[in-house]
């Protein structure tokens, strides 16, 4: 995610990442797991396995897109019901 700061605003604001291509992933193996993990920055709960590199950063993007899917519909659904109190 990038930061701005806002004149004024001691704290940065976090713009939220629009693709899943988008964000920053980093995947390793790991001894404890028997498996590759694929982590993405953005999002530091989420995590993936698979069985090579390739696989678990394509089951971690799959989830990613689900996740910020779910956001823009969450985000748009409360708009609506705020707007109807």
């Amino acid at each position: 995610m990038k930061a701005s700061i806002t004149p004024g605003r001691k704290t940065p604001i976090k713009r939220s990442v629009a693709t899943a291509e988008q964000c920053s992933y980093t995947v390793g193996w790991s001894q404890e797991d028997e498996a590759y993990v694929a982590r993405v920055t953005e999002f530091p709960s989420l995590a993936a396995h698979g069985d090579s590199s390739k696989a678990a950063l394509r089951e971690l993007k799959m989830v990613v897109r689900f996740v910020l899917k779910d956001m823009v519909e969450s985000s748009s659904v409360g708009r609506r019901k705020r707007a109807n109190d």
